[in-house]
């Protein structure tokens, strides 16, 4: 373990949580309460199971990797991985914000617009998503073994229906989340189960 590489990426991604929390904070949507102080409607920022999951696990998760293996974030490949990546969450935000006007907004879009918590949790996500996909993808030194393999994906497989709920009475499981949730866990596991493969053949 490259202890000083954990604590780094541990501390980046936890200041990048703890953003989020301070900006809807001041922006009145980090508790429910706040909401109903001002009338508005929507969910708060601790109504999110995915930001729990981000402060708990996934920063830690993210961190271990980093510390453990090597990745070449700065070859063709790994360039070409970040374009996607970033393509991938712009999409996902602006359908999102448009999503989140019809159920009053929550703290990461409202009213129409990005928040600046929504912009912390994009560049959050864009950290965590390049390196578990370069993870994943493409080779890392040393070869990533199949317990840590099988770790991370045991890991990932709950965060695809947490990072969906909503802790509140408003929220529901709907066809949406649903497919959200077995879309990631299908992929996450086919992308598991092919590299497993590969690493045995060759």
């Amino acid at each position: 373990m490259n202890w000083e590489r954990f604590l780094t990426v541990y501390a980046v991604l936890q200041c990048l949580v703890i953003g989020q929390v301070i900006a809807a904070y001041f922006d009145k949507r980090l508790y429910h309460w706040q909401m109903t102080k001002r009338g508005v409607g929507g969910y708060s920022l601790t109504d999110h199971g995915g930001i729990w999951f981000d402060l708990i696990v996934m920063s830690g998760l993210t961190a271990y990797i980093v510390g453990i293996y090597e990745m070449d974030y700065a070859s063709l490949y790994g360039l070409l991985i970040l374009g996607m990546v970033v393509a991938g969450l712009l999409a996902a935000g602006c359908g999102y914000r448009k999503a989140a006007i019809d159920f009053g907004g929550e703290a990461h879009t409202h009213d129409g617009r990005t928040t600046l918590a929504g912009w912390l949790h994009g560049v959050y996500a864009m950290c965590v998503a390049w390196t578990m996909t370069l993870f994943y993808l493409l080779p890392v030194s040393p070869l990533a073994s199949t317990k840590d393999i099988l770790m991370v994906t045991s890991v990932l497989t709950p965060f695809f229906y947490i990072g969906t709920v909503k802790f509140s009475i408003q929220w529901k499981l709907n066809r949406s989340a649903k497919r959200q949730t077995i879309i990631g866990i299908v992929i996450v596991w086919a992308v598991t189960i092919a590299k497993l493969w590969l690493m045995r053949k060759h």
